[in-house]
């Protein structure tokens, strides 16, 4: 369950380093079950840095992700997420949904940190579809319902499973549209108005942003 602190009020641009609510299952709660926790958006590195994505194709590998790969893997339920292409010195915010509407599965792994203990969360990214790739190059895995099972149990996930699994959105799951360049400024409202349509003008973006 949820914290009693943690607001469950929409957001429309969530940082790194932000809250986020998360689906885990048998590998976060307990067996057979499954639950939505508050957890960090962000792994801490040695030098205080945090790390938010990570790679699918290397995540098995990797000695930072490996284990929350194996044994703690769960869903960012999110409405959409926000890209940036670059235009000059400037970056082009655009925000990208399901077409159908319905709610985004982001596939993430967790871990609990040693030194604060707090639960943080990392979202694995893949290779861009043909909807992103004229903005972007990489793009997050987005889970369809038939893999949440795999996806939230306990085992291992094979190299087999893991590469039909990390593939990027099928042809027309996702749509996009050109938003508001306020998306890039700190502080900005947090607002619906930051996902809606627009022409505005780009501006210097500050930060990756996500929208759960």
């Amino acid at each position: 369950m949820l914290p009693a602190a943690f607001p469950c009020v929409p957001r429309y641009n969530i940082a790194p380093g932000a809250m986020l609510a998360v689906v885990g299952g048998g590998n976060v709660c307990s067996p057979r079950e499954r639950c939505l926790d508050a957890m960090r958006w962000g792994f801490s590195t040695p030098q205080g840095k945090l790390v938010f994505n990570a790679r699918s194709e290397t995540v098995a590998e990797k000695t930072m992700f490996a284990s929350a790969f194996n044994f703690s893997r769960c869903i960012v339920p999110a409405d959409g997420f926000f890209e940036w292409r670059r235009e000059g010195r400037s970056r082009v915010p655009f925000y990208f949904d399901r077409t159908d509407g319905t709610p985004l599965a982001l596939g993430a792994i967790m871990r609990v940190e040693k030194k604060s203990g707090a639960a943080c969360i990392c979202i694995l990214t893949t290779a861009a579809n043909e909807i992103m790739s004229g903005i972007h190059h990489r793009m997050p895995v987005v889970l369809e319902r038939e893999a949440f099972d795999v996806w939230l149990s306990s085992e291992k996930i094979s190299p087999k499973t893991a590469g039909e699994l990390f593939v990027p959105a099928a042809r027309g799951v996702l749509r996009t549209r050109l938003v508001s360049p306020e998306v890039n400024r700190a502080g900005a409202p947090d607002s619906p108005a930051l996902i809606e349509e627009t022409h505005f003008p780009a501006a210097d973006d500050l930060f990756g942003g996500l929208l759960a």
